[in-house]
């Protein structure tokens, strides 16, 4: 047949009519009637006639015929076998649009997606007959909907009130395709159309289809790939002066206001794991009046008016729309479809030209207009349409100021704290009930995260000291940090007493910043102090930091310590570009980006060097680069040191993507001096120190087996197709299992009182390279139930390496925060501290995989979101932190971290000899220490004899050593175990029993103040010297008390009841007993006995003091109760030692391990560098209830 000029796309059935039957009344199939859309957005309600299930259609086998795709006519015949002759012809057309009479007047193969109606005109003279035409409407592929799916079924029998033209009768039927009150999406669609004869005889069934397109009309927004790429500050943030000028509606004035578009969250969730959308759940716009048609279009347009800070005229260029859904909360028909971005520079309600207009696409997440950059007061989103829902929803908008020379914030204070703007708090010490940790980087004083939490801030659990606060700025980055400012009281009624209270407000604090991770690097700013007033107090900075570190050391006295708010505010300097304007793709890329090494005169490891015959010269002071290639392979160097002396030999390593090899030093007989094994690191640059001989070396790098934990998440939130490409993703990454791994497997999930699922399930007995074992381990561990135990899971993956050397890493993926585990045995904020101290303490490389759309939503808990709190986890243990909300992806992800953990490392050596000495002291500084004010464990140990009356200065040397002694006495611990004992003060010297005259006059146990100094007071010498009788008994006075003990002997002569005191102390000695002697000699006149007193407190580690007057005494006597501190290297041999507050000691170059033996536990400080011709000082001072260390030097 011939198709017209320039006509619309038509198909001809040919058919046999012989008898003209009943008409029938309707379409079979369960299809919505008279063309409505399947499973779309209410319409308009038909009436309870036009819903009434047809009555059965007849079937007979149909023709089957093929769809044409040009616009020429198809022509349609039923079979040979059943056309008696040729029949009736029957033409169908696509149509915009019809008249009254059925006429189409826009015919088209491509509709808009604003089109209301999509209609199909048919021409038969079949009228009356009982024939159906049945159309299916299939969108093959369009936007947000699953391919090839039935989206609308109509039906046109003439008079059964299935077709337009509905009584009348004559030639044209139609059937359309209504769209949905959220519009058609653009893509490729089919009609399916059916012609059903029903009982008309010699009639055969035929079929065709036609094809047509809907486009958008309007431009499609950028999505999150480009939206990462924009510069510039975001205008529209309350946190930086942005305000809401006018709305057309909101759905309430609070936690579904506007203001929630510019406070920086989508979505605040109230707790981890919650599902409780609270303070601010996004935009919502008030509902339509009704369901129909046009009572959706009288929702429209909204419009939401912005201003900037203090109503400045600025330059923009793109608004970003976000629309990250919160679980079932936001369907995609609550989003926005066509928008349209308008600028004013006038007023908010005049003056406003269009800059953009485009379609946000059916999907949720990032959206992004872009358009020439424009000046602009006031700028107007309107929405004209969204996806059918009864109202709008967004999460948030920002505005993106175009960057240049003057932005209207150069004069602005920018809190990089706040959590609107990107900060996070990555962790802290504790947090009572309520009192949330976000609530000091909420950016507001007046507003409560949650209805049940107090309008305050930030009260801790108890009265313990310090409490710590690290921070962390949006993407990670390095800023600038002009001044930190702390509000230590809001100015209003409604403020929890315990933030009111002068008593619980800092006193004093400490700052310090790192640019390297939460755990490391961290450099001493300063320590401030607080005047008790409420309000805010500022502090200098002055620094470039990632992480700042908060330390409240003390407060006024009271039960907790609390405040309000903190602010860090950001500097400017020239040449320096604000992280809030930064992209965040430069932002991702630098956070990623592992740091280069300077390779300047790097010599290159020369293969091959696999055993010690082909071994590699090492140079000194010259750093060599090599790899382990392939992995289990050895690398050899040669090493000589020089000289004729010990020295100290210094070896820096550096790997990339990590420090991943182990190095160990023998000697020419084969004897290992030194080794390094990489579970001693978590980061890819070490140093370390060690006295060794002159000679030849061998050093001997390999890269150790890897044992790694890999742990899933399979609790109740892991919907269905996130637990299959889990399971995928896992079989996948097993199946490439080297011999060079050993694995074990956790899955976690469940509640601690059910006993299904087992909250977390080790599913190995030991670590294995055996993929069979580790494919079978896996056989029914993936499903969807019960709670997160995420902390627990990775404890007990730490536990299962703690005593595993070589490489060690976990591999963890979950989809939501911990919500279970008893870890901390408390509340969410208690777990979450004790899981960053895990953490800290044990340093294995932590891979983490978050999935899904709640990981990057804000927890004001914990002051931070699920994907941050995963990315600083894995930045403080030198791993990587990978989300997606696309559990497709998980399989890729996978595959990365298998190629990082199996790619061979390159490693550099530096070998360098110390060139001398530099000094070293440790001073404890500012308020008194008491574990380092003196030992635990004391004796005292007081001459009484005789020549105690002899005089010195006007007084007697009895007088003397009394008044020493009791303030020594007042100055003790008030936790130290204390003894006293005195010798020659009962039986007159010459007398029977006078060389067995000593008396514990106070066995250990607490010190009794008061009783001791009494005692003392009412001393008068009178015997003689039984010195070595005296320390014999010092051995039982001790008993089985554990650790090292002191003891003070002070003594005005030699040994006088001929004795030994060196015989007796090298017995003890001998015997194991730890104890150091100190002997304070008062007014000793001959050399030889002070000799003799150094010699006898030298055997036990101790030190002889000489005094010759009062002031000497009582130095010498608080001298001699001086806490010891060594010097040790990475083998931990002994290099020096001295006394806290005494002269410095002199150190090779090196880096060492500084110990000083405090009562109780020893402080440990390791890395400690002294430098050749430098001096360097561990400065211990007083921090709440625990000693602070402040490593000053070169």
């Amino acid at each position: 047949m011939p198709q017209p000029s320039g006509g619309p796309m038509r198909f001809r059935l040919w058919v046999l009519v012989t008898i003209v039957a009943l008409a029938v009344t309707g379409c079979a199939g369960p299809t919505t009637w008279r063309g409505q859309p399947v499973g779309k957005a209410p319409g308009p309600t038909p009436s309870p006639a036009a819903t009434a299930p047809p009555g059965p259609i007849p079937t007979a086998s149909p023709t089957p015929l093929v769809a044409r795709a040009t616009p020429s006519p198809a022509d349609i015949t039923a079979s040979p076998e059943s056309r008696a002759a040729p029949g009736p012809q029957v033409d169908a057309v696509l149509a915009k649009s019809i008249t009254e009479a059925n006429e189409p007047t826009a015919t088209a193969t491509e509709f808009g997606d604003d089109a209301e109606r999509v209609y199909v005109v048919l021409q038969t003279p079949l009228t009356g007959s009982d024939a159906i035409f049945r159309a299916r409407w299939i969108a093959v592929n369009a936007e947000g909907i699953e391919p090839n799916k039935e989206v609308a079924a109509s039906c046109a029998p003439p008079g059964t009130g299935c077709g337009v033209g509905d009584g009348k009768a004559g030639p044209k039927w139609v059937l359309w395709f209504d769209a949905p009150l959220g519009g058609f999406a653009p893509g490729e669609y089919r009609v399916d159309l059916e012609l059903r004869c029903g009982i008309t005889p010699q009639c055969s069934d035929a079929q065709s289809s036609l094809p047509f397109q809907v486009v958008p009309s309007l431009v499609a927004a950028g999505g999150a790939e480009q939206a990462i790429q924009v510069e510039g500050f975001n205008l529209a943030a309350a946190a930086l002066g942005g305000r809401i000028a006018s709305v057309t509606s909101q759905k309430n004035d609070d936690d579904r206001s506007a203001a929630n578009l510019i406070d920086g969250y989508p979505v605040i969730l109230t707790q981890p794991g919650g599902r409780n959308c609270r303070y601010s759940c996004g935009w919502f716009s008030a509902e339509r009046q009704g369901d129909t048609r046009e009572g959706h279009r009288a929702l429209f347009p909204q419009d939401i008016i912005f201003s900037f800070h203090k109503k400045r005229e600025a330059t923009v260029h793109a608004v970003v729309i976000d629309t990250t859904p919160f679980e079932h909360w936001h369907p995609i028909e609550l989003s926005p479809r066509h928008v349209e971005v308008w600028t004013s520079r006038t007023s908010p309600s005049e003056g406003f030209v269009k800059v953009a207009a485009v379609r946000i696409p059916r999907r949720h997440g990032i959206h992004l207009i872009s358009f020439p950059s424009t000046p602009a007061k006031y700028v107007r989103v309107r929405i004209l349409s969204n996806y059918g829902a009864r109202n709008v929803w967004i999460g948030e908008i920002t505005i993106i100021e175009t960057p240049g020379d003057k932005s209207i914030l150069s004069d602005a204070p920018r809190n990089l704290a706040s959590s609107a703007l990107g900060g996070v708090i990555v962790r802290f010490t504790s947090a009572r009930d309520h009192s949330f940790a976000g609530s000091l980087i909420d950016g507001s004083t007046d507003i409560p995260l949650h209805a049940r939490v107090p309008k305050g801030g930030w009260i801790s659990t108890d009265a313990r000291l310090p409490q710590e606060f690290v921070f962390a700025f949006r993407g990670d980055q390095v800023a600038l940090i002009d001044r930190i400012v702390l509000n230590t009281a809001p100015d209003r009624e409604e403020t929890s007493s315990a933030v009111a209270d002068p008593r619980n407000w800092p006193q004093q604090i400490s700052v310090a910043v790192s640019t390297d991770n939460a755990f490391d690097g961290f450099q001493d700013v300063g320590q401030f102090t607080l005047q008790p007033r409420a309000g805010e107090q500022s502090f200098p900075i002055n620094r470039r930091a990632r992480f700042l570190k908060l330390r409240i050391l003390r407060n006024f006295g009271g039960p907790y310590t609390a405040l309000n708010e903190v602010k860090i505010l950001e500097g400017a300097a020239p040449g320096y570009q604000s992280i809030l304007q930064t992209s965040q793709a430069k932002l991702a890329a630098a956070v990623a980006a592992v740091p280069p090494v300077d390779e300047t005169g790097v010599d290159i490891e020369k293969e091959s060097n696999n055993g010690p015959a082909e071994a590699n010269p090492l140079r000194l002071g010259r750093k060599t680069r090599g790899s382990i290639d392939p992995l289990g392979e050895e690398d050899h160097f040669t090493l000589t040191i020089p000289g004729s002396n010990r020295s100290v030999l210094t070896l820096g390593m550096e790997g990339r993507p990590y420090i991943r090899t182990s190095v160990s030093l023998t000697d020419q007989a084969g004897k290992a001096i030194l080794s390094f094994n990489p579970d001693r690191v978590a980061g890819r640059h070490a140093e370390f120190s060690w006295l060794v001989n002159p000679g030849d070396y061998l050093v001997r790098l390999t890269e150790p087996p890897a044992s790694i934990v890999l742990i899933w998440d399979t609790s109740g939130s892991m919907d269905p197709e996130s637990v299959k490409n889990l399971e995928i993703a896992v079989e996948a990454y097993l199946e490439q299992v080297q011999p060079t791994e050993r694995y074990n497997l956790i899955r976690f999930s469940g509640d601690y009182q059910e006993k299904d699922p087992v909250p977390v399930e080790v599913l190995l007995p030991e670590f294995t390279s055996d993929r069979t074992r580790l494919r079978t381990a896996l056989a029914g561990k993936f499903f969807s139930r019960g709670a997160t135990p995420f902390y627990d899971a990775v404890t007990k993956g730490i536990q299962l390496l703690e005593n595993v050397s070589g490489n060690r890493a976990i591999v963890v993926m979950t989809d939501g925060i911990d919500t279970s585990s008893l870890l901390g045995k408390g509340k969410d904020e208690v777990r979450y501290a004790a899981f960053w101290q895990l953490l800290e303490k044990n340093r294995i490389r932590l891979y983490t995989i978050g999935l899904g759309n709640l990981m990057p939503l804000y927890l004001p808990t914990l002051g931070t979101s699920g994907t941050r709190f995963l990315g600083h986890a894995a930045m403080a243990t030198t791993a990587r932190s990978f989300f997606t909300s696309n559990p497709e992806e998980l399989r890729a992800i996978y595959d990365r971290i298998a190629a990082e953990l199996r790619t061979p490392s390159i490693y550099y050596l530096r070998p360098s000899l110390s060139p001398g000495l530099g000094t070293l002291a440790v001073t404890a500084t500012g308020e008194r220490l008491e574990p380092v004010a003196a030992p635990s464990q004391i004796e005292l140990i007081l001459d009484v004899s005789g020549s105690m009356k002899r005089a010195i200065e006007g007084r007697t040397r009895m007088d003397i050593a009394k008044d020493v002694m009791v303030q020594v006495i007042k100055e003790l611990p008030d936790d130290a175990r204390v003894a006293l004992r005195f010798y020659g003060h009962r039986i007159r010297e010459g007398r029977p029993g006078d060389c067995q005259d000593t008396e514990l006059v106070f066995p250990f146990g607490k010190i009794n103040k008061a009783a001791m100094i009494n005692r003392v007071r009412a001393l008068k010498a009178l015997g003689t010297t039984p010195i070595a009788y005296t320390l014999r008994q010092v051995a039982k006075d001790f008993g089985s008390a554990p650790g090292e003990k002191l003891v003070i002997l002070v003594t005005d002569g030699k040994e006088e009841c001929g004795g030994s005191p060196s015989a007796v102390v090298s017995e003890m000695v001998a015997k194991g007993i730890k104890v150091r002697l100190n002997i304070v000699g008062f007014a000793l006149a001959e050399a030889a006995v002070r000799q003799e007193m150094e010699r006898v407190a030298g055997i036990t580690g101790g030190k002889f003091y000489d005094a010759q007057n009062a002031r000497a005494l009582q130095q010498a006597i608080q001298q001699s109760l001086a806490i010891p501190y060594e010097v040790r290297d990475a083998a931990g041999v002994r290099v020096a030692g001295g006394l806290t507050g005494e002269a410095p000691v002199r150190v090779p170059e090196g880096i060492y391990t500084v110990t000083v033996r405090t009562a109780g536990t020893p402080i440990v400080v390791p890395n400690v560098r002294v430098r050749y011709q430098a001096f360097t000082k561990v400065a211990l001072r007083k921090e709440g209830q625990q000693i602070g260390v402040r490593v000053v030097g070169p």
